[in-house]
């Protein structure tokens, strides 16, 4: 967590003492970094092969309730904002560099062809080389937050338009975290699992490692695989979705189906989907509900 804000800190320091702009080699770069992030962690998907061997007696039950999650985080948020009308835009940043669909295409083609090419690396490559790929994973991820945190000062008109929404920013990762738990109750009936057990799984927000280790050890291990894979899946989706809600929707809920990856796997795509404006705001919101796994997770599984 603490190499995640150091690097934003150190990208938004350094462009404060150079006091230049890069637009079109920041954009670059954020999106080489972002594939090669993506690359690394299809390398990592890959090469879980408990994973890959459950996928075929778990996976539809996984995916239904990571696709109602995200609908239901997509859905609250959205009607969050027809009320408060979250105003997180960055008009000198939009116009210099708004993209044409043809582009946003071409970024989903790329992210699922970068996803792709590491999974099948990991599962079939040579070990030592797929796990030296995977560790760097991070690299790739601190060179995207310190180009986001470069760019970021470069439009900082953005960061006194957040200061200006005040708390009501807050009611983001709430919206998020009430339509991903709320959005499980009409699939009660379509899945074997009840209320509580599918709350403690959705409580997850795409945190697939912690909440799958609490319910494990907590509850149930079947329980904790299917939390491990629907988390899985919920980031996946959000890689490949991220990029379509804009066209479509406001700007800021471009950051619902993300949900706790939205403050470091997920940023990069969300910015790079929307503008840069949009970072403080999304690590908020991904670090409200990282907290609220700790505390959600628990708390459902008190009930069973």
């Amino acid at each position: 967590m603490i190499y995640i804000f150091l690097s934003l800190l150190l990208g938004f320091t350094v462009s404060f003492l150079l006091k230049k702009e890069f637009k079109k080699t920041i954009s670059t770069g954020i999106t080489l970094s972002l594939l090669g992030l993506l690359f690394s962690m299809g390398v990592a998907l890959g090469r879980d092969q408990q994973l890959l061997a459950n996928f075929s007696h778990i996976g539809a039950k996984a995916l239904l309730i990571s696709i109602s999650s995200i609908i239901g985080s997509i859905g609250c948020l959205w009607i969050t904002n027809l009320k408060y009308q979250f105003d997180l835009s960055s008009p000198s940043y939009e116009n210099d560099s708004a993209e044409p669909p043809s582009q946003g295409l071409k970024l989903i083609l790329y992210i699922l062809l970068a996803l792709f090419i590491g999974m099948t690396i990991g599962a079939v490559g040579p070990a030592n080389i797929a796990m030296i790929v995977e560790h760097g994973g991070m690299f790739f991820l601190y060179i995207l937050l310190f180009l986001i945190g470069y760019d970021l000062y470069s439009n900082r008109q953005t960061l006194q338009k957040v200061k200006q929404q005040g708390l009501k920013t807050l009611l983001i990762p709430a919206s998020i975290a009430i339509g991903s738990i709320i959005s499980m109750l009409p699939i009660v009936i379509l899945l074997p699992f009840n209320f509580f057990e599918l709350g403690a799984v959705a409580s997850g927000f795409g945190w697939y490692s912690l909440s799958s280790v609490i319910i494990s050890q907590s509850y149930c291990s079947y329980l904790g695989m299917i939390a491990l894979l629907s988390n899985i899946i919920r980031e996946v989706l959000a890689l490949i979705i991220t990029p379509i809600i804009p066209k479509f929707l406001p700007k800021v809920i471009a950051i619902a189906p993300a949900g706790a990856t939205s403050m470091d796997t997920l940023l990069p795509v969300i910015v790079k989907s929307t503008h840069v404006g949009i970072t403080p705001i999304s690590i908020l919101t991904g670090t409200i509900l990282s907290m609220l796994v700790y505390i959600l997770v628990p708390l459902f599984l008190v009930f069973l």
